[in-house]
């Protein structure tokens, strides 16, 4: 049995030329790998991914993760308390926060991985009514409603 190597890390998957038949079953066989460091100088884990001509995987089979960003604030105007709800991509780092008028940061509403679409924000004793900005950002992206607290 031949044996081809081909660089692999962590962000790249090689096999533009494939690695031959590994298992002799007739059909060309795919090596996916990494590595431990950027470098590519500590090797990592080499997976072989035999084929199978009589097996056809159709994109619709999976269930589609959402890719979409959203953010909806209501009720709006508010007396003291917010409902915040988002549509973020899965496993996201998220930052929610309120700004003023002038674009001050007033409060950190929310900062990590969401467990729940909706979270519910209750102004401080101290802010005063008014038009603030609701921004939510994850995973590279962000958005921003306009909310009025009336007290």
């Amino acid at each position: 049995m031949e044996t081809r190597t081909a660089p692999y890390n962590l962000n790249a998957v090689s096999c533009a030329d494939g690695i031959g038949d590994v298992n002799g079953d007739g059909i060309e066989d795919m090596a996916v790998g990494g590595t431990s460091d950027e470098a590519g100088a500590v090797p990592g884990r080499v997976i072989i991914l035999s084929g199978d001509s009589s097996v056809l995987v159709s994109v619709s089979d999976h269930p589609e993760r959402p890719q979409e960003f959203s953010i909806s604030t209501y009720p709006n105007p508010f007396n003291s308390t917010l409902s915040i709800s988002l549509t973020v991509p899965p496993h996201q780092e998220t930052m929610i926060a309120l700004y003023d008028l002038l674009g001050r940061e007033v409060d950190v509403i929310y900062r990590g991985r969401l467990t729940n679409s909706t979270i519910s924000y209750r102004a401080p004793v101290g802010l005063a009514s008014g038009i603030y900005f609701v921004r939510a950002e994850a995973g590279g992206r962000a958005e921003m409603r306009k909310v009025v607290l009336l007290k």
